[in-house]
């Protein structure tokens, strides 16, 4: 039987010369000491250790009633939990009746716990989740959403308004929804215990016969022939910002497709001999060994490489000094492009128009299969990976296809 006791921690704080209030549970011969919202100082204690605020005392009366509630309502589900699972569970349902959690778990809240343990190792997707939630405080007017509110009927109408408000197409309604999904799985996987029949998300409104995601636009070509990246790689420039858009997007197309995060954060030690070795921060964290990638420099980019290198060998080169953030060195990079598009006679111009343009002149102009440019871009071979595991990765095939690609663009 789980029991209960308001106790005094004996130490006070170093910082703020406070004690701690914690409530003592006692679970199979075991203590955990809960955690509650009160530090007192020694005036608000008596000589004998007792709590002196009537109001606080009756607050953790309350939260201790809470618990002894839970407790009888799990019955003998209880013994399948340690003091400090148990623990864990009540200090929750404390929070969730305090208005913690307002309801219950909070979406948005929860959102930003995941931004903050991602924004590390992918900065770039940290920010997409950032931009997802902007847009649901946008919808709901406020900075609450309890999870469980979050139903096939409240899915379709958020829909609607990315297309009607927001005049998202459908790719990027598709995108905002896969966020969604993806830290709505999060939370289920965190919170619920199927197990010990703990389900505070019961209800999942993705899927067949509930919502579904709106099909993303047929992807428009990106690829560019061989003579416009010429024309591209010859442009003449006058601008500083025209010039790192011509060098940054040269130097991706012959990097087989390099992309500017990994550009901006290249550490000094990519660099050995003739080789950047890099791991993909797209894949970084998902795809073990297999996000790694070793391209060859070849001479055409030796220059920008010299032209734009670390003067500190912080890394491997000096953007991060230049742009305080991969977003500013990307929208100064796109402003670039936008003036380098006119320049050549180009509607619109990316850096992904590098990759793709890379990809395609490598298979139509090169003769390389599908799967070789695959091998080039770094694209998860799924159907060998088990056989990858027993095999040493060898870069022979895509250093051919890199200088076969740069020779057809640069032959007259």
């Amino acid at each position: 039987m789980a029991t209960f006791k308001v106790v005094i921690l004996p130490h006070r704080s170093k910082t703020d010369k406070r004690y701690a209030v914690r409530i003592r549970l006692t679970h199979h011969r075991q203590s955990a000491f809960l955690r509650t919202a009160y530090r007192l100082r020694a005036d608000e204690i008596t000589a004998s250790g007792k709590i002196k605020a009537e109001e606080v005392r009756r607050q953790l009366e309350a939260d201790v009633v809470t618990m002894e509630q839970k407790v009888a309502s799990m019955g003998q589900r209880i013994d399948n939990y340690s003091a400090r699972e148990l623990g864990d569970l009540l200090e929750k349902e404390v929070a969730i009746k305090a208005g913690v959690l307002e309801q219950g778990i909070d979406f948005l809240s929860y959102g930003q716990r995941v931004i903050e343990s991602i924004k590390a190792q992918q900065p770039r997707q940290a920010d997409n989740y950032r931009t997802l939630l902007r847009k649901i405080s946008d919808y709901i007017q406020g900075d609450r959403l309890e999870i469980n509110a979050i139903t096939k009927r409240w899915l379709q109408s958020f829909e609607r308004w990315m297309f009607e408000t927001n005049g998202l197409s459908a790719t990027s309604v598709n995108n905002n929804m896969r966020i969604l999904r993806a830290i709505y799985n999060r939370a289920r996987d965190e919170f619920n215990d199927e197990e010990r029949g703990e389900m505070p998300i019961p209800y999942y409104p993705f899927g067949h016969n509930k919502y579904v995601l709106p099909t993303p636009d047929p992807s428009r070509s990106r690829a560019l022939d061989a003579e416009v990246i010429r024309r591209i790689y010859t442009c003449p420039v006058q601008l500083r910002r025209e010039e790192l858009a011509r060098d940054l997007f040269w130097f991706s197309f012959c990097m087989m497709g390099m992309n500017l995060p990994d550009i901006y954060r290249c550490t000094a030690d990519s660099l050995t001999d003739d080789r950047l070795t890099y791991i993909r921060a797209k894949v970084e964290g998902k795809r073990g060994a297999d996000a790694e990638i070793s391209v060859r420099i070849p001479p055409e980019v030796e220059g920008f490489i010299s032209k734009y290198e670390d003067p500190d060998g912080d890394r491997l080169f000096v953007f991060h000094r230049q742009y305080a953030t991969l977003n500013d060195f990307t929208a100064a990079v796109n402003k670039g492009l936008k003036l380098l598009a006119e320049k050549v006679g180009l509607p619109t111009l990316s850096m992904y128009y590098a990759r793709h343009s890379f990809a395609t002149i490598a298979h139509s102009d090169c003769g390389a299969s599908i799967a070789e440019v695959g091998a080039c871009l770094n694209h998860a071979q799924r159907e060998n990976r088990v056989t990858m595991i027993y095999t040493r990765k060898d870069y022979t095939r895509n250093d051919e296809i890199q200088q076969q690609v740069i020779a057809q663009v640069l032959k007259k």
